[in-house]
């Protein structure tokens, strides 16, 4: 496992240039978002996707979101955009939100969860942008943690959390928020708040209107 400080774009070179071939290889990486740093890697490899989910301690039956260079990159893998996400999408994408669409018939099977619904984010944060802006797949993102723990906010507490199993570890410096993204499932007529997060319900609804909140949030 190689740690690589990545900071674009002056470092972003020969840097991305290894990162994205270890994505293409169906490596597992870890790297900077806007919020906490995530676990990462083609969203299309399914070995390198299991390997993530055995890493975090997983249910096989839970799905990770996926991050995306743009909302023109999200159309595809989605079965219809309601007016309402049009609305959050132009409001907070790139961002710390997480919408859920029903995923696209045909990546169903690779990306779905058991409902046939994608979880899908824009991140602002240069790293992944940087990443995105190159790779032609979609890269799962899960927060860098075992389940039950703190995410982590640094690559040395990636590292501490994975001595082993990671490819490469992209050092953006800290990571201040601890706060995980908002999830807004949009699949349906009106949007369903499913994880509060660094944006609140408040800004949602001045931007998309009435948004419906999950008993469990």
């Amino acid at each position: 496992m190689r740690i690589l400080p990545f900071t674009p774009p002056a470092e972003s070179g020969t840097v991305l240039g290894e990162t994205l071939g270890v994505l293409g290889r169906g490596g597992v990486i870890a790297y900077p978002t806007e919020t906490v740093y995530g676990l990462g890697c083609d969203a299309f490899q399914a070995e390198a996707v299991h390997r993530i989910r055995e890493l975090k301690g997983r249910q096989a039956e839970r799905s990770f979101l996926v991050l995306v260079g743009s909302a023109e990159d999200a159309f595809p893998l989605v079965d219809g955009v309601s007016p309402a996400a049009v609305r959050i999408i132009r409001t907070f994408w790139p961002g710390p939100l997480t919408l859920v669409f029903r995923a696209a018939r045909h990546y169903r099977e690779i990306l779905a969860d058991g409902r046939g619904t994608i979880g899908i984010r824009v991140s602002p944060d240069p790293v992944c942008r940087a990443i995105l802006g190159r790779f032609r797949n979609p890269l799962v993102s899960t927060s860098a943690n075992p389940a039950g723990r703190e995410p982590a906010c640094t690559a040395a507490e990636v590292a501490v959390y994975f001595p082993v199993g990671l490819d490469l570890i992209l050092d953006g410096g800290e990571r201040a928020s601890k706060m995980p993204s908002t999830v807004i499932d949009v699949s349906g007529p009106v949007p369903l708040l499913l994880r509060r997060g660094s944006i609140s319900r408040e800004s949602l609804e001045r931007s998309a209107g009435d948004i419906l909140e999950a008993a469990s949030v």
